[in-house]
């Protein structure tokens, strides 16, 4: 009996611990993420030829297509010296924010789906996020 006593201590703690490490990694993925996108510095050339229609480019949001989780936030940082829009064209309207230079936008993104977003100062510029 005590042999059995001895192991089967040691196996119960390592079955707690796995546990313990399985249930830290599931609320860790239920915590929201922050995804930065950054309206770069000299966003406001429109591109060579530009006939109409959004341009998704890294030349003007950075990056111009975005995938994140139902709940994550999306932060919108100009880092160029005009100001700029984040304007949601999805049917839902999500937001429309003006943004100085310098300035930032946060949106938390709860319904899932696909937002398109563009500046209305600067019509060529366009984003995507897709929430999964």
């Amino acid at each position: 009996m005590r042999v059995r006593a001895k192991l089967l201590i040691p196996a119960a703690v390592v079955v707690l611990a796995v546990l313990g490490v399985f249930l830290l990694q599931g609320l860790a993925r239920t915590q929201p993420r922050e995804h930065v996108v950054v309206i770069q510095s000299g966003a406001l050339v429109p591109p060579e030829n530009w006939s109409g229609g959004l341009v998704f480019d890294n030349r003007y949001f950075s990056p111009s297509n975005l995938t994140v989780k139902a709940g994550d936030v999306v932060t919108w940082i100009n880092r160029d010296s005009v100001t700029h829009t984040v304007t949601d064209l999805s049917g839902q309207k999500a937001f429309d924010e003006v943004l100085g230079p310098g300035q930032r936008f946060s949106y938390r993104f709860e319904r899932r789906g696909v937002y398109v977003y563009y500046c209305v100062v600067h019509p060529w510029k366009g984003g995507e996020v897709r929430v999964e």
